[in-house]
C-alpha cells in the first residue's frame, strides 16, 4: 500500500471501454461527508492553518482526513473534534462504520482501516 499525492489517481477497474480511475480527493470528500453525518462530531480538525482557513470563510469537507490507496482497498484515517458529553467511543465507533459503509457502497472499493483521532472537544453549535 503506497499513499498517493493529490494529484496521484487509482486504478480503479478496467472495462471494455476504458479505465476507471478514483482520485484521492473524492474519497476524502466521501470521507468527510459522512463522518459529518455522525451525531456527536463537532467537526473535523485540520490543524492550525485548516482551521484558520475556515475561519476565512474556506469550508474544506476533506481537512483532517488522510487517505491511503493500495489495489482496490484504502486505509482512512480521521482526525475528529468531538461534541463535550459524547461518548468517544460510541461515536468513534459509529464513524468507523459510517466512513467505511460509504466509501465501499461509492466506489467498491474495500476499506481496511478506518483510524480515528480525537484532537478536541466542544461545545456544540
Amino acid at each position: 500500500m503506497k499513499t498517493m499525492e493529490h494529484q496521484d489517481w487509482t486504478p480503479f477497474d478496467q472495462t471494455a471501454l476504458g479505465t476507471v480511475e478514483i482520485a484521492p480527493e473524492v474519497i476524502e470528500f466521501i470521507a468527510g461527508t459522512a463522518a459529518l453525518d455522525v451525531e456527536g462530531v463537532h467537526a473535523l480538525s485540520g490543524g492550525f492553518v485548516g482551521d484558520i482557513q475556515e475561519k476565512l470563510g474556506r469550508k474544506n469537507v476533506r481537512k483532517g482526513i488522510r487517505v491511503r490507496i493500495g489495489d482496490q482497498e484504502v486505509e482512512v484515517a480521521l482526525s475528529v473534534i468531538m461534541v463535550y458529553g459524547s461518548s468517544i467511543p460510541r461515536v468513534a465507533n459509529e464513524l468507523q462504520h459510517k466512513v467505511k459503509q460509504s466509501i465501499e457502497t461509492m466506489t467498491s472499493l474495500t476499506v481496511k482501516r478506518v483510524n480515528v483521532y480525537v484532537t478536541g472537544v466542544a461545545w456544540d453549535k
